[in-house]
């Protein structure tokens, strides 16, 4: 009896691995700390904290296209279609790090390199947001 419910458990957590894991929208989340971005901006910080606050506001946007997307696709009910799109979503976002961080380079250590990469990643957005929107479009 032992033997046939210990076979059952294992047949059970086999099957459960096995079970796809439910799909979600990949969110795009930022891990700085928000600095101020004043009117009148003078000051590297100023300019750092401005770009930044234009990145989390493309972040939202972003997140509120791919969440469109992602439903689209869903009634589509193309699990594959899902797929490929959260791994797209997943690669361009480590595109936007990987790409801002190298153009730091060139002002690596000065103070200039954070605005740098808050401008890049602010600019990847944009153009992100652009193509999502025209992707939305298309699905409807």
């Amino acid at each position: 009896m032992v033997r046939l419910a210990l076979a059952a458990l294992m047949l059970a957590v086999v099957a459960a691995a096995a079970a796809p894991a439910r799909l979600q929208p990949p969110v795009v989340s930022e891990t700085f700390t928000l600095l101020p971005c004043p009117a009148k901006p003078k000051t590297t910080l100023d300019f750092e904290g401005c770009a930044e606050h234009g990145i989390v506001r493309s972040d939202k946007a972003i997140n509120a296209q791919v969440r469109t997307i992602f439903a689209l696709l869903q009634k589509r009910r193309s699990r594959a279609a899902l797929q490929r799109f959260v791994r797209g979503e997943r690669a361009w976002l480590n595109y936007r790090r990987t790409v801002c961080a190298s153009r730091t380079d060139v002002y690596e250590g000065g103070s200039e390199s954070p605005v740098v990469f808050a401008d890049c990643e602010a600019g990847i957005n944009t153009a992100h947001l652009k193509e999502l929107r025209i992707f939305a479009r298309e699905l409807r």
